[in-house]
């Protein structure tokens, strides 16, 4: 198995524990990094701006300016851009625009936004 597969497999186990309230919550530890490049990951997807924008709820003007070096994303948003850069890519939240109304609807959307 790969090493990624091994890192999914060891997730899931822990992921088990603590839902069965077996897991030492001390023993968890989220690593956030100083610095991220932005621009790299969204290459990396083969992504425009505007999509990858649209795709991970940023505003478009924030992401510009986070590759240009005129700003940079706080601590959120750079766990967010380390998962999407381990592959996660095609994770996809909530929109920029809009709040979620928690109101479940039928097919491949699950939840409706207020725009």
């Amino acid at each position: 198995m790969s090493t990624f597969g091994d890192e999914l497999v060891q997730s899931a186990r822990q992921a088990l524990e603590f839902a069965k309230g077996e897991a030492e919550l001390g023993a968890f530890r989220v690593t956030v990094p100083a610095e991220i490049d932005v621009k790299a990951i969204r290459a990396k997807l083969r992504l425009t701006p505007a999509e990858f924008a649209r795709r991970f709820g940023i505003p478009v003007g924030v992401l510009e300016d986070w590759e240009q070096g005129r700003g940079a994303p706080d601590g959120a948003a750079r766990m967010l851009l380390k998962i999407i850069d381990r592959g996660f890519g095609s994770v996809t939240v909530i929109p920029a625009r809009g709040c979620l109304n928690h109101r479940p609807l039928t097919g491949s959307r699950k939840w409706s936004f207020d725009t």
